[in-house]
């Protein structure tokens, strides 16, 4: 069987001259669309008597032989590894600079799941290649674009039965933008703008706070950037924060808190002289000029955070984006200052992701358990400190608010509520887990309401901005069922940055009697409401076996689908059994030691130890010495990791 990543020009002479004299078949497929597909379909059809059709799949169709886990969840925790071992044993850049190399290798790797040309992207798809011709391992050719490091691409298929082929253009498209410099010329248009020469308001040493775009400085059960400044001793006057709009600038300088716009800085200038080339005649003009554009984008950007740290006399960033190569110019530029890097973990993770890796000072942990799964996912950190769930303290507000909801419902004829935390979805379902899985989330429980006039729900989606949308033919259904009064849906949304939900989850689960979460993968937020003894449980429909859940909870908590559960949550609300369902009692305490909702006070106090010991005159070291004693001192000393 032949499959294109996409039909070109250059795929169309490799299929008429090297191919089609040995395929058999009367139909090859293709993976990425185009406006101009018509004419090459309508060669082959009538020329060569050969049907070119899109390649249709499900990604939760792709799935281990004998696990059934989805492929997604394996590569992110298996394969990405395995390439990078690949990678540093084959080209050993950079051997005298281990900051780069990781830099380098996250940007290649550690490119977002959803982008084309991304590593996880190409070996996802020669994964479908293989399940999808399990039955018949011989003779399948995939053709692929021309991309840079092939030969481990080919090795990979090669194992697989595949015989990999690209297309050989010189250069590919996107290094030919770089050779050209399309992307230098447009990062120096943008400094044009946004670089000021005029005199910053510097007295005090400042904390430089990369949020989501959330500066609620109320904690009335929204999200906040803040929480941790809120709840915590820290000054706001030693905060620095960046903004997009005018609006949210004024506002929080208002409060105190120093604001910039877009970025706004004086020009520093840092030259790094220090790469060393090891084995780079092994590669082809392609890789040397990736390699290239990799080392100025570095450079670039330690620049562009040297310079805004400097004209604003930042000493500590705290970070939580740790997905992407970023994080790792920001923190090598923080300490040419002599300040330091820390990171909050805000997302749980259940086994070693490569899209976690990632550089720091210092990052606030769960607990034990995730600082020890973010060494094995092989993040350079040498101060691990235990903060426990990012949650903030439970105030009367929000016990008001959720009252509000709870007794709407309760008027209405419930008896019980279900509250459900449902996920994100794109619409290719061959590269996400897809609308139908969210769809799921509401349907089958919206149905059970209204056939048991006692059931309530509640509805906390992750995107509402997209959900009605995303939701299509069951926006009715979901209509009906708040009509009845007794279902009640959180739809307000960011509008600066990313449009997720503004509400915490626990604020939503705090009026229910049960929370649903419907992936177990993204077990976030049912931590924050199991740690607040609420009663949670989790749907698994991608089979994540090698969670840590799986090996901490019982089945009391995790369900394979939405049938189980349901059954499960009948039986808890109006039957005899069950009466242990969603009760995380025996195992909490492994994901959070404290369980106190105190983790943002405790992390905002240490960073206010650090902003004193700058403030006294300490040097960089002197001063996170000074901080962990304080801490472990207070806390216990196994609630820090020094590596």
């Amino acid at each position: 069987m032949i499959y294109l990543e996409e039909i070109n020009f250059l795929t169309f002479f490799i299929l008429v001259i090297k191919i089609l004299k040995f395929n058999k078949n009367k139909t090859i497929y293709y993976i990425y669309s185009k406006k101009l597909d018509f004419m090459f379909i309508f060669i082959f059809k009538y020329l060569f008597r050969i049907s070119l059709k899109k390649l249709n799949f499900k990604m939760m169709d792709i799935k281990n032989f004998e696990t059934e886990e989805i492929i997604r969840e394996i590569i992110p925790r298996n394969d990405l590894y395995i390439f990078e071992k690949k990678i540093k044993k084959n080209y050993n850049f950079f051997n005298n600079n281990k900051l780069i190399t990781n830099f380098f290798l996250k940007s290649i790797i550690g490119q977002s799941a959803h982008l084309r040309h991304s590593f996880f992207r190409l070996i996802f798809l020669i994964n479908v290649v293989y399940l999808l011709n399990k039955k018949n391992y011989k003779n399948n050719i995939f053709v692929i674009n021309s991309r840079s490091w092939f030969s481990i691409f080919s090795e990979y298929s090669n194992s697989k039965n595949i015989n990999l082929i690209q297309t050989s253009y010189i250069i590919n498209k996107k290094t030919l933008l770089y050779l050209f410099k399309i992307i230098y010329f447009k990062n120096l248009l943008k400094d044009t703008f946004i670089i000021r020469k005029k005199k910053y308001l510097n007295s005090n040493i400042k904390l430089y706070c990369e949020g989501k775009s959330q500066p609620n400085l109320n904690l009335n059960g929204e999200r906040s950037d803040f929480s941790w400044l809120i709840e915590s001793n820290f000054p706001r006057n030693n905060v620095a924060y960046n903004t997009l709009t005018f609006k949210t600038k004024n506002k929080l300088n208002s409060y105190g808190i120093y604001t910039t716009l877009n970025f706004e800085r004086n020009k520093f200038y840092y030259k790094n002289n220090n790469y060393k080339f090891i084995n780079k005649n092994l590669l082809n003009i392609n890789e040397k000029l990736e390699l290239n554009k990799i080392c100025n984008n570095f450079d670039f950007s330690v620049n562009f955070w040297y310079s805004y740290f400097k004209t604003h006399n930042i000493k500590i960033t705290l970070n939580w984006y740790k997905y992407d190569s970023s994080h790792i110019a920001q923190s090598k530029a923080i300490s040419l200052l002599n300040g330091i890097s820390t990171m909050q973990q805000l997302n749980f993770e259940g086994h070693r992701n490569y899209f976690c890796k990632s550089i720091f000072d210092i990052c606030f942990y769960f607990s034990k358990f995730s600082a020890d799964n973010d060494y094995n996912n092989g993040s350079n950190i040498k101060y691990k400190i235990i903060t426990g769930i990012p949650n903030y303290e439970i105030n009367e507000m929000n016990i008001s608010n959720a009252n509000k909801i709870r007794n709407y419902l309760k008027n209405n004829g419930v008896q019980k509520i279900a509250c459900v935390l449902d996920e994100n979805s794109l619409d290719d379902e061959r590269f996400h887990t897809g609308h139908s899985l969210q769809k799921e989330n509401y349907y089958l429980i919206i149905n059970e309401m209204l056939r048991n006039k006692k059931l309530g729900l509640i509805f906390k989606p992750k995107n509402p901005s997209s959900l009605r949308k995303r939701l299509g033919k069951y926006n009715t259904l979901l209509d009906q069922a708040i009509k009845t009064g007794r279902c009640h849906i959180f739809e307000s949304y960011e509008r600066e940055g990313v449009p997720f939900s503004k509400i915490t989850p626990l604020q939503a689960a705090l009026s229910s009697d049960l929370v649903i979460h419907s992936s177990l993968s993204a077990g976030t937020a049912a931590l924050e409401t199991a740690s607040n003894r609420i009663p949670t449980i989790m749907i698994d429909r991608e089979k994540n076996y090698e969670s840590i859940f799986y090996k901490k909870l019982n089945n009391n908590i995790i369900f394979k689908d939405w049938f189980t559960a349901l059954g499960a949550m009948n039986e808890y609300f109006f039957g005899n059994e069950y009466n242990n369902l969603g009760n995380w009692k025996e195992n909490i305490s492994h994901f959070d030691p404290f369980l106190d909702n105190l983790s943002q006070q405790r992390m905002g106090n240490f960073l206010n130890h650090l902003i004193e010991g700058f403030n006294k005159g300490l040097d960089r070291d002197e001063n996170l010495n000074n901080a962990i004693i304080k801490y472990s001192f207070k806390w216990g000393e196994d609630k820090v990791i020094i590596n």
